[in-house]
């Protein structure tokens, strides 16, 4: 058994070694008659799992089904060409809060350059940054042209309007990939041209031109403000999404329990109609958060819809458990403030959610 400061140490030094700025930008094309890499690997384990556990030495989370019965998922941070093959043609649609912004940025990074760790400032954390026009543009011009950012902060009567629309199409890899902006109470909001151009490459283009990141107006008479429930119903099939995550976050007042089952089951319901499985929409479990209580109240209504439930909470509670042990507080844990992560806890995010699409 390791004395605690050196496990302390241990841990500071796995923390040192995932800060290393990264630089190197590389554009991957996927080979078409390559197989599948991770074809026969997937595991039919990922239901039946009950148990987690950060590695102290890698910070990389293991998963298991019983006492000393491992479930070994994918790791796809180290398997580039399987995980684009997961998401190869498909649509995929991810709906919540800032952490769910945050877990967007690094998967498409990732998609883009084959890393899940970003140059300084991090692609995951807009605190690093100047402002937040800032924070939109460079981590756009990261993805060498292939994400159209609806994304603007403008004061308006002493009220701040936020909305951030991201829509990621890499061409070479044939892959999509959209978040949209839910804040709980505050709802939806998003410019009909510019989701409609996002939809196609060769309109994404014009998308690209007419949408800047940090420029485009809320003052624009066709901004559209809404809620889930209506965005679901109304717009979510002209995406032509083949997959869906969805989650509040810390929000407050993101609906009742009836509302949360109209809203998913509206969703079940259109990706039925587009030929798919209720499990392909995945409600990801609120992530653990420092100093304030955390929410479960959806879950069985979730699981009453057929669709699948992504366990974020008991993934983040492993590396507070940790940093517990240790005794570690803030900056020194795998948190960056009260509610957000470091980079490598997305990245285990983002491997569970790969897994879960590759089994769905």
């Amino acid at each position: 058994m390791k004395h605690p400061f050196c496990r302390s140490i241990q841990y500071a030094l796995a923390l040192v070694c995932l800060f290393c700025p990264i630089y190197s930008i590389v554009n991957f094309k996927l080979n078409s008659k390559a197989p599948f890499e991770v074809e026969g690997e997937i595991s039919n384990c990922i239901d039946s799992i009950n148990a987690f556990n950060v590695s102290l030495d890698s910070l990389k989370v293991s998963y298991y089904t019983a006492p000393n019965t491992e479930c070994k998922l994918v790791r796809f941070d180290e398997k580039f060409e399987a995980a684009a093959k997961v998401l190869e043609g498909k649509h995929l649609v991810m709906i919540g809060d800032s952490l769910t912004r945050y877990q967007y940025l690094s998967l498409v990074y990732f998609l883009e350059s084959g890393k899940f760790s970003s140059p300084h400032p991090s692609q995951t954390w807009e605190k690093e940054y100047n402002s937040w026009n800032q924070f939109y543009q460079i981590t756009n011009h990261r993805l060498n042209g292939n994400e159209v950012c609806d994304c603007f902060r403008v004061k308006m009567n002493e009220t701040e309007i936020i909305n951030e629309n991201r829509y990621y199409h890499n061409p070479l890899t044939n892959v999509r990939i959209t978040y949209l902006q839910w804040f709980g109470s505050v709802g939806m909001g998003y410019h009909p041209d510019i989701l409609k151009l996002a939809q196609s490459r060769d309109s994404f283009e014009i998308a690209l031109t007419i949408c800047h990141p940090g420029t485009c107006d809320p003052r624009d008479p066709t901004f559209v403000k809404t809620n889930p429930n209506a965005f679901i119903k109304n717009v979510i099939a002209d995406l032509n999404p083949h997959f869906v995550v969805m989650n509040c976050g810390h929000w407050k007042r993101c609906g009742s329990q009836l509302e949360i089952k109209q809203t998913v089951a509206a969703a079940v319901n259109i990706l039925e109609k587009l030929g798919l499985s209720s499990k392909n929409f995945i409600w990801k479990s609120t992530t653990h958060a420092l100093r304030q209580p955390n929410s479960h109240e959806y879950l069985n209504v979730i699981h009453d819809s057929g669709a699948q439930v992504m366990p974020a909470y008991n993934i983040t509670y492993e590396y507070f458990m940790l940093s517990k042990d240790l005794q570690l507080e803030l900056p020194f844990t795998a948190y960056t403030d009260n509610l957000h992560f470091r980079e490598f806890v997305y990245r285990e995010l983002n491997i569970f959610m790969l897994n879960m699409l590759a089994n769905s």
